[in-house]
């Protein structure tokens, strides 16, 4: 998979694998995420990374190193959150390779790596779709 993934630091700087919700699967409830790149970082600064809702566009988040510039937990906070969750919905999360630098002084190799994210709440999506007219009438 490129970039995303297990490779050694001298090999190529990447994501170390895709957004994790506290290490597991999509829950009903998201309210952060964690990065893990696969070379410490000089830092990664909230304004490299965009999650956006399908309907209601960027959400606000703030960053934090865990600890060993590797992991980063993205918290979400502000529009598009609900009690400090992601509303319901499909978002995309962008991190913006430009903006992103090793200790090395590199940066993320492009493209900009792109995840998708849902919250989900009730019945599956698809379920959702072919119920909808039925809940309108």
């Amino acid at each position: 998979m490129g970039i995303f993934s297990n490779v050694r630091v001298y090999e190529k700087f990447g994501l170390d694998g895709e957004p994790s919700v506290d290490g597991g699967a999509q829950r009903s409830r998201i309210d952060h995420v964690y990065l893990s790149f696969n070379a410490a970082l000089t830092g990664l600064d909230a304004a490299a990374i965009q999650v956006v809702h399908e309907a209601y566009g960027s959400v606000p988040l703030t960053t934090t190193d865990m600890g060993d510039g590797k992991t980063y937990r993205v918290d979400f906070n502000g529009t598009g959150t609900e009690y400090g969750s992601l509303i319901e919905g499909r978002y995309t999360l962008t991190v913006d390779a430009n903006a992103v630098t090793d200790i090395h002084g590199r940066t993320l190799p492009g493209p900009d790596p792109v995840f998708d994210l849902h919250r989900w709440i009730g019945l599956e999506p698809r379920a959702r779709e072919l119920d909808a007219p039925h809940r309108l009438q």
